[in-house]
């Protein structure tokens, strides 16, 4: 997985409290997770989907789906959701790297 700085969604507009809030804290914080069960050897299937948009183009929610998968194995390890609100306060507990080894671990016994 390479991780770039990409606009996934329009944020034109949004007070820069808010977005340091949603983009820089709660999401890329999954999207960081994501990318640790990559680096650990496991295959990651996304799903983003954008909720209704407003004037400006800015979705009200994002839907983030994913599942981890042992590819050694083909089996499903860790299966994810949350639903982002578009707005400040957003929150997001992520795994660990020592937790998201040893669910690999335990997959792959």
């Amino acid at each position: 997985m390479i991780q770039r700085a990409v606009n996934m969604f329009p944020q034109i507009g949004v007070l820069l409290e808010t977005l340091k809030t949603f983009t820089a804290s709660a999401y890329w914080t999954m999207m960081n997770e994501s990318s640790v069960w990559v680096k650990a050897g496991a295959e990651v299937r996304l799903d983003v989907r954008l909720g209704t948009m407003d004037a400006s183009g800015r979705p009200g929610i994002v839907d983030v789906r994913y599942e981890v998968i042992d590819p050694t194995t083909g089996r499903l390890v860790y299966p994810n959701e949350h639903l982002f609100n578009n707005s400040a306060g957003q929150g997001f507990s992520r795994l660990t790297r020592k937790e998201i080894a040893e669910r690999l671990e335990i997959e792959r016994r």
